[in-house]
């Protein structure tokens, strides 16, 4: 299991991928890419990257000063340009970030975890259910095995005499 596609997809371990970003507005897009590209061509060895609902600048080989210098540049101008627009602008690591809102590697882990919690609890519950069925049948099944006569050191559900009375003043 994990999630790819900085969020967009997920999957439970031993499953099937599954979009986790559906309906998602990427209208923003293309209107951010130019600025990206901007900041691109103006600051040497970075790099923009666009992806099927992202768009990130990678700055980490670029020379440091400048650079965090244009980060903070390119940040404050995307948060103004997006205005409306469903999309969260991040710096960090190195780089510069745009995304829809819910969209994100941390939100993907948190619905495997909480998909993985309800298939736990399921599971529990179903376990719980057939130990109850079995504790429930047990005595009727040995019960109905028996010839219907009981000597009066049997116990109908099979328990063992208890330690302290002797078998014999044990009554079924």
């Amino acid at each position: 299991g994990g999630a790819a596609a900085s969020g967009s997809a997920a999957s439970l371990p031993a499953s099937t991928w599954e979009m986790v970003a559906e309906g998602v507005d990427d209208s923003w897009m293309a209107s951010l890419k130019p600025i990206f590209k901007y900041f691109e061509a103006r600051t040497p060895e970075t790099l923009t990257e666009v992806q099927e609902h992202t768009i990130t600048w990678h700055y980490c080989d670029a020379a440091d000063e400048f650079a965090d210098v244009q980060a903070v540049a390119l940040q404050s101008h995307l948060v103004k340009v997006s205005g409306n627009a469903p999309v969260e602008v991040g710096l960090d690591m190195k780089r510069v970030e745009v995304r829809p809102y819910g969209v994100s590697k941390g939100a993907a882990i948190s619905r495997i975890l909480e998909q993985l919690s309800a298939r736990w609890r399921l599971e529990q519950r179903i376990e719980s259910e057939e130990r109850l069925a079995r504790l429930t049948e047990e005595p009727a099944e040995r019960l109905s095995r028996r010839s219907g006569s009981l000597s009066p050191d049997e116990d109908p559900f099979g328990r063992p005499p208890r330690a302290h009375e002797p078998a014999s003043g044990r009554h079924a």
